[in-house]
């Protein structure tokens, strides 16, 4: 009957070796954890000061655009401005050119002005 009890004091020490064991995995695991999320935190910070930097990037971006369109919408009205008057201009320098041939057209030919019939 002796073999068929186990030694008290045996299964104690094999059941604290078998605990120990378990604890080691468990702290070797947990400081595995520690530094797989040390370095998520640290990943992380890293991706806050890239957005960071990439959000003020597209802020900057988006200043220089609609500065860009403005001075195009300037430019734009500028020119159709420019184009307006080039379009009155011609429209009385023809209007000015037809007054001048109908009154040519009026006076004799031979008629010299006072200005000029001196210098021949």
């Amino acid at each position: 009957m002796a073999s068929a009890f186990e030694d008290p004091l045996a299964i104690c020490t094999e059941r604290i070796r078998e605990l120990r064991q378990s604890r080691k995995i468990a702290v070797s695991e947990m400081d595995a954890l520690e530094a797989e999320r040390t370095a998520v935190i640290e990943a992380i910070k890293l991706c806050q000061f890239e957005l960071q930097f990439k959000t003020e990037t597209v802020a900057r971006r988006i200043s220089e655009l609609e500065a860009f369109e403005s001075a195009i919408d300037e430019m734009s009205t500028s020119f159709e401005s420019i184009m307006h008057m080039t379009e009155d201009l011609m429209h009385r320098s023809r209007k000015i050119g037809r007054e001048d041939s109908s009154d040519d057209e009026g006076k004799d030919d031979a008629e010299e002005l006072p200005e000029t019939a001196g210098r021949r």
